[in-house]
């Protein structure tokens, strides 16, 4: 299963996001080149998979980044808020496609930061998603 797919495309099919944050400013980790010329702009990063938490499922930690022009957090905070909405207990139900589907828990948001290398602020927040294990 590729999750930042499934993250992309979830994040793409909600509005509320959209609004803010065009799709072509929705990132997958290591796709952006440069400072996009669009703020906010969203980065998704996926970790490594684990077995668990019960027989036959796999979990990963996503945590997806919101960047900003330096000063105020509160359009950062307001994407954040319609990120957790898209994502927090989606499922995809078994028979469309990947079998076994997702479910994707909240787990918890930053702190107020800043990224030198963008030279942005930023916060992020992270998400628990467990699917089938196809190697069970």
């Amino acid at each position: 299963m590729d999750w930042g797919t499934w993250l992309k495309s979830t994040l793409d099919g909600s509005a509320d996001v959209t609004d803010d944050v065009p799709t072509e400013f929705i990132f997958g980790a290591g796709a952006v080149e440069k400072v996009p010329a669009h703020f906010p702009f969203i980065e998704i990063k996926v970790g490594s998979a684990n077995r668990g938490p019960f027989p036959g499922a796999v979990e990963r930690v996503s945590t997806i980044w919101v960047h900003d022009e330096p000063g105020d957090y509160s359009l950062i905070d307001a994407v954040i808020e319609n990120v957790k909405t898209a994502l927090s207990g989606v499922q995809r139900e078994a028979g469309t496609g990947e079998e076994g589907g997702v479910c994707c828990r909240w787990i918890g948001d930053s702190q107020e930061l800043a990224d030198d290398g963008y030279h942005t602020i930023t916060r992020n927040t992270s998400f628990q998603l467990n699917g089938k294990d196809w190697d069970a």
